[in-house]
């Protein structure tokens, strides 16, 4: 593993005309003090984490505007790290038991996409999330994130819609990725579950890329079934693997990799032969 300095952010303007607070440094900062963060490439999901924020500090410019400076310790190949407990657990996505989350990010921005946004909402009752993501080449996510007991995710997404919400949920996902299809770029769709037993949570997070009307129906179907034994098979190691990332390819939920509590990636996470059985 190695150590590097790098500037994170400023108060600059950015590319995309947006402006951090000196108030918003400070919060990162303090953040990156008292827990792991995880280094990604390009805000991809598919992506293991490729290091960790350890440090960071607030600096001021000469031009009288401010920045954040931070230590990074980048993984190599031959590393064996030990798990540590150090400083918090990485900060990750979580949904309550019981409830529903949507995000989308700039991706989704025409009148198109925010319509059909607006109406998923609508059939999972929330208020829908945009996600500001810095990236030289954008990749557009859409998240569903749901809460469920453990083992009871397929279960839980069908009883809390109902029938009919259900079907237009899938129906209105179909619209939004044919959509994206017509656009450059790849369009991810993101199922993050999050299960929980005995105070203890777990995030499952499936990812399908462009996916097809059929991806859509599948994977809101068996799908759901295939997560369920995934986290039951996993549950164990939440404490110290709190987080799974899959991908959905030809009817099959694999897992990919999954992220310790100090970011370090664990891959493969799960044998190929039992995640489905």
């Amino acid at each position: 593993m190695k150590r590097y300095k790098c500037r994170l952010t400023t108060t600059h303007i950015d590319l995309d005309g947006d402006r951090m607070m000196l108030s918003a440094l400070e919060g990162m900062v303090a953040q990156i003090n008292t827990r792991y963060i995880p280094m990604g490439i390009e805000h991809d999901p598919r992506i293991p984490p490729m290091g960790r924020l350890i440090s960071a500090e607030v600096v001021a410019l000469d031009d009288g505007e401010f920045a954040v400076d931070g230590v990074v310790e980048m993984y190599e190949p031959d590393d064996h790290l030990p798990l540590s407990y150090e400083k918090e657990g990485f900060p990750f996505n979580t949904t309550p038991v019981g409830d529903f989350a949507l995000q989308y990010d700039r991706g989704f921005r025409d009148e198109f996409d925010q319509e059909l946004i607006s109406e998923l909402s609508e059939i999972l009752a929330v208020q829908a999330s945009p996600c500001i993501k810095k990236s030289l080449d954008p990749i557009s996510v859409l998240t569903i994130g749901g809460g469920f007991v453990l083992g009871a995710v397929a279960s839980g997404f069908l009883n809390r819609l109902g029938a009919d919400a259900y079907s237009a949920l899938k129906l209105k996902l179909k619209e939004l990725f044919a959509h994206r299809r017509e656009e450059p770029g790849e369009s991810l769709l993101s199922i993050e579950t999050t299960v929980e037993s005995g105070g203890t949570r777990m995030v499952v997070e499936v990812l399908v890329t462009n996916p097809t009307s059929a991806d859509i129906d599948q994977l809101l179907g068996d799908g759901l079934a295939q997560i369920d034994r995934i986290s039951r098979s996993l549950f164990d190691t939440a404490s110290d693997v709190p987080k799974v990332v899959c991908d959905y390819r030809k009817g099959v939920v694999q897992p990919r990799f999954g992220v310790r509590r100090d970011c370090v990636p664990l891959r493969p996470i799960i044998p190929e032969d039992e995640s489905n059985n």
